[in-house]
This record gives C-alpha cells, structure tokens and sequence, in this order.
C-alpha cells in the first residue's frame, strides 16, 4: 500500500514539477541514480554480523500491515525510487486516469511477485544468510545491482 501511495505522489507531483522545472526533474533523476550507486557502494563494506533475536509474538494482521505502511512511506530510498526511477520509463506529463490505473496495477502485481520471491528464497536461504560468508556474498551481489541500477538511471 506504501509504494502505491509513493507511485501515485510521484505521478501526480513529477507531472507538476516535469512542466514547470525540467532542468530541475534532470537534477532529480541524476540525483537518484548517484544514491542508488551511493547505497550499492555501502552495500560492498563489510558490516557487523547479525544479532540474533529470540522470536517473538505476531504483532496480527492489522498493526502488521500499518507498520508496513509507515515504514514504507518514511523510506528515503522508496521515495528517491519513485521520484527518480519513474520518469526515465513513464512521461508523466502525458498520463490520464487509465495510464495511472495501470501503472498501479503493474506496481502492485510486480510487488507481489518480488516480495513472495523474497519470502521463498529466504525460506530456503536461511542457513546461508546467517553465516558471514553468505551475508557478504548476498551484499556484494545486492550492491552491484544497485549499483548498475544507478548508472543506469543517472545516464538514461
């Protein structure tokens, strides 16, 4: 529900700024493709292992989902997404209602899509990950994508 929230302030707030600050939304956009690079580069240092919690009880399905949402919506780099990903692909000057609407349906299959590709793999990749040696190697490869995300933003 976060994303589509961020998705449709950028539709609707890029289109504003796009007429009247094009120099500016090109700013934006390089912007948003040096912190992507930025965050990929973090990604590569070595950071301290996790700290293993005990488990604790389900919060429900309700307080579960609000938090998810604020925590979306409080995300800089959600936000720097949206505002610098969605221009390179959409001309957001140029979208009516029917445009919106799909481009909220494509977010929200492909959200589902990732986000239950993530709970499979983790599932299945939790021994790797709790050993250093798997953590560094998910972060490398997790930093090179945002990485090659950023130059890919920042020039296109």
């Amino acid at each position: 529900m976060g994303d589509i929230v961020l998705l449709l302030l950028a539709v609707f707030g890029l289109a504003a700024v796009a007429e009247t600050m094009g120099e500016l939304f090109i700013a934006v956009k390089i912007a948003g493709g040096c912190y992507l690079v930025w965050l990929g580069l973090r990604l590569w240092r070595p950071q301290a292992p996790p700290v293993g919690a005990a488990p604790s009880a389900s919060p429900g399905l309700w307080r579960s989902g609000v938090g998810g949402l604020v925590l979306t919506l409080g995300n800089p780099k959600a936000i720097l997404f949206y505002a610098a990903f969605l221009p390179t692909f959409i001309d957001v000057t140029r979208l009516d209602a029917g445009d919106i609407g799909l481009a909220v349906g494509v977010v929200s299959c492909v959200l589902f899509l990732v986000m239950s590709g993530y709970c499979l793999a983790a599932a299945r990749a939790r021994r790797l990950l709790q050993s250093g040696r798997g953590m560094r190697l998910l972060n490398r490869i997790a930093g090179g994508l945002m990485i090659g995300a950023g130059v890919a933003v920042a020039t296109r």
